[in-house]
C-alpha cells in the first residue's frame, strides 16, 4: 500500500495534473511510477479535497485497486476528467461529484459526513462491492449512474434517499427510494 497526500489539510490533490499552483498535482505518468497493490490518494484529514482535472487510467499506469480518501473536503472532476480502475473505493465526509465517463469494474463507497449528497457516473457495467476494507455503499444521498448493468456482489447499499439509473437494467438486492432503468 502506498499512500499519496498532502503534507498540509488544506491543500487540494489534483489528479490529472492539470491544476495549478499549491495542490499537489499528481498525472498518470507519475503514478504509474508507484509500484503497490493499492494506491490510497489523500486521507482522513484532507480538507482541500480531490479534484480529477484530466482522464486518469490507473489501470494503464499499473493499479487494479485505488482508494480516494477525504475528510471533509469535496471530490470533483470536470467535463473531459474520468477515472479507470478495475476497483475503486471512496471514503469521504465531503460532497463528491464523480460524474465524468468513469470506467470502474466494482466501486464500495463510505460516506462519512451526517448529510451530504455523492454522484457517481460510470461509463459501462458497474458492480457495487468489496475494496479495500470498504464493503458496499454507505451514503446519505446518492446517484448512481451506469451507462451498462448495475450489480451488487452480495454488499449492502444503504442511504437516506439513493437514485439508481442503469441503462440494460440494475440487479441488485435492496429497498430503494428511486429506480430508473431500461429493465429491472
Amino acid at each position: 500500500r502506498v499512500i499519496l497526500t498532502t503534507s498540509d489539510a488544506a491543500r487540494g490533490i489534483d489528479l490529472g495534473a492539470e491544476g495549478g499552483y499549491g495542490v499537489l498535482s499528481l498525472s498518470e505518468d507519475e503514478l504509474g511510477l508507484v509500484t503497490a497493490d493499492v494506491i490510497q490518494i489523500g486521507d482522513d484529514g484532507n480538507e482541500g479535497g480531490i479534484e480529477v482535472t484530466a482522464a486518469v487510467s490507473l489501470t494503464d499506469a499499473g493499479h487494479d485497486t485505488a482508494h480516494l480518501v477525504t475528510g471533509s473536503g469535496d471530490m470533483s472532476d470536470g467535463s473531459a476528467s474520468a477515472l479507470q480502475v478495475d476497483s475503486l473505493a471512496i471514503t469521504s465526509g465531503g460532497t463528491v461529484t464523480l460524474d465524468g465517463f468513469n470506467q470502474v469494474g466494482t466501486l464500495a463507497l463510505e460516506h462519512t459526513g451526517a448529510e451530504g449528497s455523492v454522484t457517481f457516473t460510470d461509463f459501462d457495467d458497474l458492480e457495487v462491492g468489496s475494496v479495500d476494507d470498504v464493503d458496499g455503499i454507505s451514503v446519505y444521498e446518492m446517484t448512481l449512474r451506469a451507462g451498462g448493468a448495475l450489480s451488487d456482489d452480495g454488499e449492502t447499499i444503504i442511504g437516506d434517499t439513493l437514485t439508481l439509473i442503469a441503462g440494460p437494467g440494475i440487479d441488485v438486492s435492496i429497498d430503494v427510494v428511486s429506480v430508473t432503468a431500461g429493465n429491472i
